[in-house]
């Protein structure tokens, strides 16, 4: 899946952030150890947090080549890994409280009330886009507006950003 994606992110020339969104479930009631999940060397970024329910829900950018790091966590969970003094290396804080991990969709990363989400997916709306600026702020906007154009998607011509967010 990791593949295709990038694959289809290149073909379609997108510049910014090619790798995949990742929605990691919670158990219920048990409180997920989202903390774990980011990682500021492998640029892998913690998107958002929420919960429904009971249960805490967090998506995750991986970028392209990065996912081997949540491969390497499950590898060694499952070999009880320990480091050089004997203490355990196997990441069970973080693995232990995840029920399930997916690609995200767009009812992932809503993060308004969930009732103002159409049901009909044919039904058109207008919406607030908040973009991740990551080290190429301008290069997202610009991919986002390509996205847009290819699904057919009108964009308001007026842009809020913030204090740390490129100008169009």
């Amino acid at each position: 899946m990791a593949q295709a994606t990038v694959a289809a992110q290149q073909q379609l020339g997108l510049e910014s952030g090619l790798g995949l969104q990742i929605q990691f479930i919670g158990q219920p009631d048990v409180e997920l150890a989202f903390q774990s999940l980011a990682n500021e060397t492998k640029k892998i970024e913690l998107l958002s947090v929420y919960t429904e329910g009971t249960t805490t829900c967090a998506n995750v950018f991986v970028p392209d080549g990065q996912l081997a790091h949540f491969e390497k966590y499950v590898t060694e969970y499952l070999e009880e890994k320990k480091d050089k003094n004997g203490g355990a290396r196997d990441h069970k804080a973080l693995l232990n409280t995840i029920a399930a991990i997916r690609a995200a969709e767009l009812r992932a990363v809503w993060t308004d009330d969930p009732e103002l989400l159409p049901e009909d997916p044919n039904e058109a709306f207008w919406w607030e886009v908040w973009l991740p600026v990551r080290a190429a702020g301008q290069a997202v906007v610009e991919d986002f507006k390509k996205l847009a154009g290819l699904v057919g998607a009108p964009l308001a011509t007026s842009r809020r950003t913030s204090p740390n967010a490129p100008s169009c």
